[in-house]
């Protein structure tokens, strides 16, 4: 079954510029903008996202580190994408069939 894309957040632009890898600043920004896309998109898995998210703010809370808060949203994103925009789909499906040429992550740059 493949969803129809959905238009990213306003300013958000009609794709991505590398689909097999998705920045920072594309796709959904804000949690609202996020809960809203992923509602959308893949309602089953906004429970598991709301969840996760709970999580991050309360370690934060206790430790002073929101690195876990950036890792959910950018989870989230990557999996918006996954489920919304047809480029992201066919790049993941190059990649696991081999057609794609694996390319590093930008210095001081991880996952």
């Amino acid at each position: 079954m493949s969803a129809a894309p959905v238009e990213p957040p306003a300013g958000q632009g009609q794709g991505y510029a590398d689909p097999h890898r998705i920045e920072d600043e594309e796709g959904p920004q804000t949690v609202q903008e996020l809960r809203a896309a992923l509602g959308a998109v893949v309602p089953a898995h906004l429970p598991e996202f709301n969840a996760q998210l709970d999580a991050a703010v309360t370690a934060a809370l206790d430790t002073d580190q929101v690195g876990r808060i950036r890792e959910v949203m950018d989870e989230g994103r990557h999996i918006w994408a996954l489920y919304s925009r047809p480029e992201v789909t066919a790049a993941l499906a190059d990649s696991l069939a081999g057609r794609a040429e694996l390319q590093p992550f930008p210095q001081g740059r991880t996952a």
